[in-house]
C-alpha cells in the first residue's frame, strides 16, 4: 500500500478601500495575517504553507484599466519582496462591468520564510491605467 498524504486547505480574505492608481505606493496594500487563521496553533507566531492562488477584486474601475500588477512583501514599506511583481489581466464583471476581477496561482513555500512575530503578508497593487477600488484579497494555502 502507498503512503496517504493530506492537506489541510485555508483561505483568509481582506478588504480595503483604497484607490488603486498605476504606481505602488504603502496605502495600497492588504496586510494578511497568515498566522490568524490557524487556530490550532496557539502562539500565533510562525506560519508554513504553500499559497496556491491569490485573488483581487476591483470596484469602481474607471480609465479602462485592463490589468493588475501585485507583489507579496514581507514588511509594509514593501522593502522586502517575497513574491515579484506579477501581472495578471482582470475580468470585467458580466453584469457590473465596473468591477473586475483576477487571480493569481502562485504556488510558493512559506515555511519559515515570514520572520516577522505576527506572520503577516503585505500584498501590494496597481493597475496598468485608470483607478478603482482595492475591494478584496482571498488567500488560498495548504499546508
Amino acid at each position: 500500500m502507498g503512503t496517504q498524504v493530506s492537506f489541510r486547505i485555508n483561505t483568509i480574505t481582506g478588504t480595503s478601500t483604497e484607490v488603486l492608481g498605476t504606481s505602488y505606493n504603502t496605502t495600497d496594500v492588504i496586510a494578511l495575517d497568515m498566522a490568524s487563521a490557524q487556530a490550532f496553533q496557539p502562539s500565533k507566531l510562525q506560519f508554513a504553507g504553500i499559497i496556491e492562488t491569490l485573488r483581487f477584486k476591483v470596484t469602481g474601475a474607471s480609465g479602462s484599466p485592463t490589468k493588475l500588477t501585485m507583489k507579496v512583501c514581507l514588511d509594509a514599506a514593501g522593502d522586502e519582496c517575497l513574491i515579484p511583481s506579477t501581472e495578471a489581466t482582470l475580468e470585467a464583471g458580466t453584469t457590473t462591468g465596473a468591477t473586475m476581477c483576477c487571480t493569481f496561482s502562485v504556488g510558493v513555500a512559506l515555511a519559515q520564510t515570514i520572520g516577522n512575530a505576527n506572520a503577516t503578508l503585505y500584498v501590494f497593487a496597481k493597475l496598468d491605467a485608470g483607478t478603482a477600488t482595492y475591494a478584496q484579497l482571498t488567500a488560498t494555502w495548504r499546508e
